[in-house]
């Protein structure tokens, strides 16, 4: 049988068709929410802001407590403040409250009479040259300071005589060293070299007005400062860092600078030089102690200086012995006589005593040995 005639093609008729991958693919990529773009990134941009907005709420209040804290408690105080160290020199700085002491040639000590008991057998005598710090300015009791802690840590057999003389320098420990010898008759000599000595500079803030007032009028006049305690905190201790530095250049030149900016101290090295001859024609000891400028004591800028001081020294075969480790690391303010006065209070002469004690009694053997 024969087939019949194959139909004919309708142009209506639409041949099955079946998409390839990659129209399959962009079929997918268009039904998923990239096609929705804008929106998207819209709702992004919403979220974004709105952790701005907390963000910022959130430091508005941190910063808010903060200025709150400044201005109910005292921490906005600065230490360059000129009214505050004023006001500290003339109420708070007690300077030398005890003004009793001996007259040995013309020439007053802040001592007591030089007794028998001094000179009783088998009885040490140690006499420390000094300045202010010595001498214990600002110091109520005379038992404060650190020699008198020393006699007492090392009693019995030990008798200290203080020699120290504020504003005083190696140069006038001279005349102090030879007023002495024959009345005393020391066993050994220790002079107690701070850090000024060999300078022509004041410590004490309120001995630097002249310094400090130009730094602290530039804090006064930065933004906000009369109207914000928290800045006003932030702007005064960029002027304490500039005062500081400033101090801290003056002194390191002071030592390590020019021939003419050294002079001070090449005046002081031949008043040194001439207390170690006179301690070896009298046939004792001479030791040089250390006692470091009380400031900023967590990062200390002058150990230079201390071993150009050593370097000196051992050209002269003086030994020297530093107080500065036991200070380091500490708040200098909490060691300070007044908030305007740096000499050190009686934590600070405490500090020293125990530093000082163990090397005094190594020196007090060696001197049994020796006899």
């Amino acid at each position: 049988m024969r087939p019949g005639p194959t139909p004919l093609a309708s142009r209506f008729d639409v041949p099955a068709w079946r998409p390839k991958a990659p129209a399959l693919r962009r079929a997918a990529q268009a039904r998923t929410p990239q096609n929705a773009g804008p929106r998207v990134r819209g709702d992004e941009v919403k979220h974004a802001v709105g952790r701005l907005w907390l963000a910022g709420g959130a430091l508005a209040l941190s910063l808010g407590a903060a200025e709150l804290a400044f201005r109910v408690l005292p921490l906005g105080e600065g230490p360059l403040d000129i009214e505050e160290i004023w006001r500290a020199q003339r109420t708070r700085s007690p300077a030398v409250v005890d003004r009793t002491g001996v007259d040995v040639g013309g020439e007053r000590f802040r001592e007591e009479e030089i007794s028998e008991a001094a000179f009783a057998p088998g009885t040490r005598r140690l006499l420390f040259l000094g300045d202010s710090f010595t001498v214990g300015a600002g110091l109520l009791e005379r038992s404060d300071r650190f020699t008198d802690r020393v006699e007492t840590v090392l009693s019995p057999g030990l008798h200290v005589f203080n020699a120290g003389r504020g504003g005083s320098n190696p140069d006038r420990w001279l005349r102090y060293l030879e007023l002495l010898l024959p009345v005393y008759r020391p066993d050994a000599v220790i002079a107690v070299f701070f850090l000024r000595n060999g300078t022509l500079l004041g410590t004490s803030l309120a001995l630097n007005r002249k310094e400090i007032e130009p730094i602290r009028a530039r804090a006064e006049a930065r933004p906000l400062y009369g109207r914000s305690a928290l800045l006003r905190f932030f702007w005064d201790r960029l002027a304490w860092r500039e005062y500081t530095r400033r101090f801290e250049t003056r002194m390191q030149r002071s030592y390590l600078g020019s021939p003419e900016e050294r002079a001070m101290w090449h005046h002081q090295q031949d008043a040194l030089r001439a207390i170690r001859d006179r301690c070896r024609a009298a046939g004792i000891p001479f030791l040089l102690v250390i006692f470091p400028l009380l400031l900023d004591l967590n990062d200390y800028r002058f150990h230079a200086i201390e071993d150009e001081i050593e370097y000196f020294a051992a050209g002269l075969d003086i030994p020297v012995f530093s107080l500065t480790p036991a200070f380091l690391g500490r708040d200098a303010r909490e060691v300070w006589v007044a908030s305007n006065d740096q000499h050190p209070n009686s934590e600070g002469h405490r500090i020293a005593a125990e530093r000082l004690a163990p090397r005094l009694r190594d020196l007090l053997e060696e001197i049994e040995r020796a006899n």
